[in-house]
């Protein structure tokens, strides 16, 4: 560790300590000297074994482990993708803590959309434990998927005749026809009527 002193910031001490998987840091400011003891050291110490003795490493999530089937577009062989983790994460968490509580929030905007390539960060997932922000992981795509053109074509299709303008143009003009067909419809029947009139009338006479 490096330890300083100085008459604004008392005894001080950065340090770093290694114990099977753990590695811990600790810093220490403002503390004393008792006759011979630099007490910033002791403290060091003394944070370091209670760190040790009391927390846990705990694997949270390894690389590669999926995370999240996600809905694709345009895809030219599926219309979903498989989401893992970019790198594994470890947290260190109170012995009595309960690692089933660590809440998971996937964030992705679906759906995606093809091309894709294995690797690709397409979302993240944020991790919190009662509340307390842990930390963060990249989400990335677990394969190649080309585009389809094919798709992507009826795709554009369809989302063109869905939009509002098009959709209001397309019932007017089939209502415009409808009302078309109808006055042609009653035009012919009015027709019909004034012919079977006249022959009525003809034959009275």
């Amino acid at each position: 560790g490096v330890s300083s002193t100085t008459d604004f910031g008392g005894y001080s001490v950065i340090s770093s300590a290694v114990r099977g998987d753990t590695e811990l840091v600790c810093i220490v400011l403002n503390s004393i000297k008792e006759e011979d003891t630099n007490c910033a050291m002791t403290d060091a110490v003394a944070l370091f074994d209670y760190g040790f003795d009391e927390f846990k490493t705990v694997d949270l999530i390894k690389i590669g482990t999926l995370i999240k089937e996600a809905q694709l577009k345009n895809g030219d062989d599926q219309d979903t993708l498989l989401l893992c983790a970019k790198r594994s994460m470890k947290v260190e968490l109170l012995n009595n803590d309960d690692v089933s509580a660590v809440v998971r929030n996937v964030v992705v905007k679906e759906p995606l959309e093809a091309p894709v390539k294995k690797g690709d960060v397409v979302g993240y997932v944020e991790y919190t434990y009662n509340g307390n922000y842990v930390g963060t992981l990249e989400l990335v795509a677990e394969r190649d998927v080309d585009k389809s053109f094919l798709k992507a074509i009826v795709g554009g299709i369809s989302w063109f005749f869905n939009l509002p303008f098009i959709k209001f143009l397309i019932y007017a003009i089939v209502a415009f026809f409808a009302i078309v067909i109808v006055a042609a419809y009653i035009r012919a029947k009015r027709r019909r009527s004034r012919r079977r009139n006249r022959r009525k009338n003809y034959r009275k006479f």
